[in-house]
């Protein structure tokens, strides 16, 4: 788990599904990749760029891509 303060920060990749199932002592977590970035249509757009700042000192809260 994360704490409140932790949460703001975590890093959603695009083009995924995140499925939360509750279980009696905590929460299982699911993701699931809707589109790997190979299938997707080149645009000539970058991903978005986030406004939100980092968080100082955060520990790797990176998921592996697709």
């Amino acid at each position: 788990g994360l704490s409140r303060a932790e949460a703001p920060y975590v890093k959603i990749p695009l083009n995924h599904l995140i499925i939360l199932t509750p279980r009696a002592y905590g929460c299982h977590e699911e993701r699931v990749c809707l589109m790997p970035k190979e299938e997707m249509v080149n645009d000539g757009q970058d991903e978005p760029v986030t406004s939100m700042p980092e968080m100082p000192n955060a520990t790797n809260l990176d998921v592996p891509s697709c």
